[in-house]
């Protein structure tokens, strides 16, 4: 038993286990929720009269937990979860004053996971309803929403790893260090 850890010491890219997910959040998907965010107070105001500070707060904040919610748990249903949470309070609490920003709002949770950005030395590779789809390269690129799901981001770039010359013996009982 000893010896098999011993060998097992050695290896130094052991894959660590993670969470399952369909999508990863970045800079550029938070900076799109803001621009749909903005978009809802603009077509908000302009449509309906201007609501309570105190519900924009709420509203702005909830959005805000919403993606911090999306980044540390990307998967779809809690998207859906999160997108029925808004609806439901809104009128439960808010009244249907505030359903252009809250549709926006809707929207943007909706599409900020559809973005995806693959850095320079990854390649993602994407599932359609569970089923081998295509491997997208390094860049921006989109997915279906509820559709796709980026399974894994594969690192491309050349790992160094440290090994030592093993002694075996052939079947003519010579001993071989490989």
């Amino acid at each position: 038993m000893n010896r098999m850890i011993k060998s097992f010491d050695a290896v130094k890219n052991i894959q660590k286990a993670t969470l399952p997910r369909d999508f990863r959040l970045n800079a550029l998907s938070l900076i799109v929720l803001a621009l749909f965010l903005g978009g809802g107070l603009f077509w908000q105001y302009s449509v309906a009269p201007p609501p309570a500070s105190i519900e924009l707060v709420k509203l702005v904040s909830g959005t805000l937990t919403s993606a911090l919610l999306l980044v540390l748990l990307p998967i779809w249903g809690l998207a859906l979860v999160l997108i029925a949470s808004f609806w439901i309070s809104l009128l439960a609490y808010l009244g249907l004053d505030l359903a252009p920003l809250c549709g926006m709002i809707s929207l943007g949770l909706l599409m900020i996971p559809s973005l995806q950005i693959a850095h320079h030395w990854e390649k993602a590779v994407i599932l359609r309803l569970g089923k081998f789809r295509k491997l997208k390269g390094p860049g921006i690129f989109l997915l279906l929403p509820l559709l796709d799901r980026v399974t894994r981001f594969v690192d491309t770039r050349i790992r160094v790893t440290d090994f030592s010359a093993e002694k075996t013996i052939t079947m003519d009982t010579v001993p071989v260090h490989v």
